[in-house]
Protein backbone atom coordinates (compact mmCIF):
# COMPACT_ATOMS: atom_id res chain seq x y z
CA UNK A 1 0.00 0.00 0.00
CA UNK A 2 1.40 3.30 -0.52
CA UNK A 3 1.59 6.34 1.39
CA UNK A 4 -1.12 8.11 -0.13
CA UNK A 5 -3.23 5.32 0.17
CA UNK A 6 -2.07 4.83 3.87
CA UNK A 7 -3.13 8.83 4.50
CA UNK A 8 -6.34 8.42 2.17
CA UNK A 9 -7.96 5.40 4.22
CA UNK A 10 -6.62 7.96 7.65
CA UNK A 11 -9.50 9.72 6.98
CA UNK A 12 -11.63 7.00 7.36
CA UNK A 13 -9.87 5.08 10.34
CA UNK A 14 -7.64 4.91 12.22
CA UNK A 15 -3.98 4.74 10.10
CA UNK A 16 -2.20 1.71 9.70
CA UNK A 17 1.75 1.34 10.69
CA UNK A 18 2.49 -2.18 10.51
CA UNK A 19 5.79 -2.19 11.39
CA UNK A 20 5.20 0.17 14.51
CA UNK A 21 2.08 -2.29 15.51
CA UNK A 22 4.02 -5.15 15.53
CA UNK A 23 6.18 -3.93 18.30
CA UNK A 24 3.05 -2.08 20.12
CA UNK A 25 1.77 -5.51 20.58
CA UNK A 26 4.56 -7.07 21.19
CA UNK A 27 5.28 -4.70 24.38
CA UNK A 28 1.74 -4.91 25.28
CA UNK A 29 2.67 -8.34 25.94
CA UNK A 30 4.78 -7.09 29.18
CA UNK A 31 1.72 -5.28 30.62
CA UNK A 32 0.04 -8.44 31.78
CA UNK A 33 2.89 -11.27 31.78
CA UNK A 34 3.83 -10.51 35.39
CA UNK A 35 2.36 -8.44 38.26
CA UNK A 36 4.27 -7.00 41.21
CA UNK A 37 3.22 -5.91 44.59
CA UNK A 38 6.16 -3.64 44.60
CA UNK A 39 4.95 -1.99 41.25
CA UNK A 40 1.54 -1.74 42.36
CA UNK A 41 2.26 0.36 45.58
CA UNK A 42 3.68 3.05 43.21
CA UNK A 43 1.12 3.03 41.05
CA UNK A 44 -0.69 3.89 43.89
CA UNK A 45 1.39 6.20 45.36
CA UNK A 46 0.62 8.09 41.75
CA UNK A 47 -2.76 8.25 42.48
CA UNK A 48 -2.06 9.68 45.58
CA UNK A 49 -0.22 12.20 44.28
CA UNK A 50 -2.02 12.63 41.47
CA UNK A 51 -6.01 11.81 42.09
CA UNK A 52 -6.28 16.02 44.16
CA UNK A 53 -5.09 17.35 40.57
CA UNK A 54 -6.86 15.79 38.47
CA UNK A 55 -9.40 18.34 37.40
CA UNK A 56 -6.95 20.48 36.87
CA UNK A 57 -5.10 18.37 34.34
CA UNK A 58 -8.68 17.08 32.98
CA UNK A 59 -10.11 20.49 32.53
CA UNK A 60 -6.47 21.42 30.64
CA UNK A 61 -6.82 18.20 28.33
CA UNK A 62 -3.61 17.23 29.53
CA UNK A 63 -3.06 13.41 29.86
CA UNK A 64 -1.41 11.90 32.39
CA UNK A 65 0.55 8.87 31.70
CA UNK A 66 3.44 6.24 33.01
CA UNK A 67 5.84 4.13 31.01
CA UNK A 68 9.01 1.88 31.96
CA UNK A 69 9.25 0.20 35.13
CA UNK A 70 5.41 1.14 35.95
CA UNK A 71 4.02 0.11 32.74
CA UNK A 72 5.91 -3.33 32.50
CA UNK A 73 5.50 -5.08 35.82
CA UNK A 74 9.57 -4.58 36.20
CA UNK A 75 10.63 -3.06 39.65
CA UNK A 76 14.43 -3.59 39.31
CA UNK A 77 13.98 0.27 38.82
CA UNK A 78 10.85 1.79 40.01
CA UNK A 79 11.69 5.52 38.92
CA UNK A 80 8.81 7.52 38.61
CA UNK A 81 8.61 7.58 34.68
CA UNK A 82 5.27 9.97 34.13
CA UNK A 83 4.66 11.90 30.92
CA UNK A 84 2.20 14.75 30.37
CA UNK A 85 0.71 14.84 26.94
CA UNK A 86 -1.29 17.17 24.93
CA UNK A 87 -2.32 18.60 21.98
CA UNK A 88 -0.62 21.69 22.21
CA UNK A 89 1.39 21.12 25.77
CA UNK A 90 4.17 22.95 26.64
CA UNK A 91 6.80 22.82 29.64
CA UNK A 92 5.60 25.92 30.92
CA UNK A 93 1.61 24.76 31.48
CA UNK A 94 2.31 22.09 33.58
CA UNK A 95 5.79 23.38 35.67
CA UNK A 96 4.21 23.80 38.82
CA UNK A 97 2.14 21.45 38.76
CA UNK A 98 5.33 18.97 38.06
CA UNK A 99 6.68 20.18 40.56
CA UNK A 100 4.06 19.78 43.43
CA UNK A 101 3.73 16.18 42.47
CA UNK A 102 7.73 15.47 42.45
CA UNK A 103 8.07 16.67 45.61
CA UNK A 104 4.87 14.58 47.10
CA UNK A 105 6.62 11.49 45.75
CA UNK A 106 9.87 12.07 47.18
CA UNK A 107 8.42 12.96 50.82
CA UNK A 108 9.35 10.15 53.33
CA UNK A 109 6.60 6.79 53.05
CA UNK A 110 5.10 7.95 49.94
CA UNK A 111 6.79 6.35 47.19
CA UNK A 112 7.17 2.12 48.08
CA UNK A 113 10.91 2.59 48.33
CA UNK A 114 12.89 4.41 50.87
CA UNK A 115 13.43 7.09 47.91
CA UNK A 116 11.80 7.90 44.53
CA UNK A 117 13.88 9.28 41.30
CA UNK A 118 11.30 11.44 39.56
CA UNK A 119 11.69 11.44 35.57
CA UNK A 120 8.72 13.39 34.22
CA UNK A 121 8.67 14.69 31.05
CA UNK A 122 6.08 16.77 28.34
CA UNK A 123 4.63 15.08 24.86
CA UNK A 124 2.51 17.02 22.32
CA UNK A 125 1.51 17.27 19.38
CA UNK A 126 2.74 21.01 19.24
CA UNK A 127 5.95 20.33 20.20
CA UNK A 128 6.16 16.86 16.91
CA UNK A 129 5.44 19.16 14.87
CA UNK A 130 7.39 21.83 15.40
CA UNK A 131 10.57 19.72 15.64
CA UNK A 132 9.92 18.25 12.07
CA UNK A 133 9.78 21.68 10.75
CA UNK A 134 13.11 22.66 11.96
CA UNK A 135 14.81 19.34 10.61
CA UNK A 136 12.84 20.99 7.07
CA UNK A 137 14.59 23.97 7.62
CA UNK A 138 12.65 26.08 9.79
CA UNK A 139 14.13 27.66 13.16
CA UNK A 140 12.55 28.46 16.35
CA UNK A 141 13.94 29.81 19.67
CA UNK A 142 13.82 26.62 22.10
CA UNK A 143 13.04 27.58 25.84
CA UNK A 144 13.51 26.44 28.12
CA UNK A 145 16.16 23.80 28.21
CA UNK A 146 13.38 21.13 28.25
CA UNK A 147 12.45 22.17 25.18
CA UNK A 148 16.04 21.72 23.53
CA UNK A 149 16.50 18.19 24.77
CA UNK A 150 12.92 17.48 23.30
CA UNK A 151 13.48 14.47 20.99
CA UNK A 152 10.36 13.92 18.06
CA UNK A 153 10.89 10.22 18.05
CA UNK A 154 10.74 9.23 21.44
CA UNK A 155 7.77 11.51 22.37
CA UNK A 156 5.60 10.20 19.21
CA UNK A 157 6.97 6.16 20.45
CA UNK A 158 5.80 7.30 24.32
CA UNK A 159 2.33 8.72 22.74
CA UNK A 160 1.51 5.48 21.29
CA UNK A 161 2.67 3.26 23.70
CA UNK A 162 2.08 4.50 27.52
CA UNK A 163 -0.65 3.58 30.01
CA UNK A 164 -3.07 6.48 31.06
CA UNK A 165 -3.07 6.88 34.77
CA UNK A 166 -6.68 7.46 34.81
CA UNK A 167 -8.87 5.35 32.81
CA UNK A 168 -11.30 8.45 31.70
CA UNK A 169 -8.28 9.84 30.04
CA UNK A 170 -7.92 7.46 27.30
CA UNK A 171 -9.97 8.54 24.85
CA UNK A 172 -7.95 12.06 24.88
CA UNK A 173 -5.11 9.77 24.43
CA UNK A 174 -6.73 7.78 21.86
CA UNK A 175 -7.01 11.24 19.98
CA UNK A 176 -3.75 12.15 20.15
CA UNK A 177 -2.82 8.82 19.10
CA UNK A 178 -4.28 9.15 15.80
CA UNK A 179 -2.97 12.94 15.44
CA UNK A 180 0.65 10.90 16.05
CA UNK A 181 0.01 8.17 14.04
CA UNK A 182 -0.74 10.97 10.58
CA UNK A 183 2.45 12.85 11.34
CA UNK A 184 4.38 8.89 11.61
CA UNK A 185 2.67 8.46 8.09
CA UNK A 186 3.33 11.90 6.52
CA UNK A 187 7.03 11.43 7.33
CA UNK A 188 9.42 8.67 6.68
CA UNK A 189 12.06 9.84 9.20
CA UNK A 190 9.65 10.14 11.80
CA UNK A 191 8.40 6.62 10.82
CA UNK A 192 12.10 5.19 11.06
CA UNK A 193 12.80 6.68 14.37
CA UNK A 194 10.04 5.99 16.36
CA UNK A 195 10.26 2.05 15.17
CA UNK A 196 13.61 2.18 16.03
CA UNK A 197 12.71 3.57 19.78
CA UNK A 198 10.02 0.95 20.14
CA UNK A 199 12.03 -1.75 19.12
CA UNK A 200 15.08 -0.85 21.93
CA UNK A 201 12.34 -1.18 24.43
CA UNK A 202 10.93 -3.99 23.25
CA UNK A 203 14.80 -5.70 23.08
CA UNK A 204 15.15 -3.86 27.00
CA UNK A 205 12.20 -5.90 27.85
CA UNK A 206 12.79 -9.39 26.35
CA UNK A 207 16.45 -8.79 28.26
CA UNK A 208 14.98 -7.92 32.08
CA UNK A 209 12.53 -11.05 31.72
CA UNK A 210 15.37 -13.12 30.73
CA UNK A 211 17.03 -12.10 33.73
CA UNK A 212 13.76 -12.18 36.02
Amino acid sequence: MGREEVLRRGNESEIALPEIDSKLVQLKQFETDLQNDEVTKAITALHRVFDPQFEWFASHNIVITYHGSLQYNDPRNLDADVEFMGDNLEFKDVKDKRFEAEDELEKPGVWSRENCDTNFGISSISKIRRELKELEGEHYDPDPKEDRDFNPEFGASLILSSKVLFESQKPLLEGLQKKVRRLIAENQWLNEGVLHELTDVVRERQSRRRKA
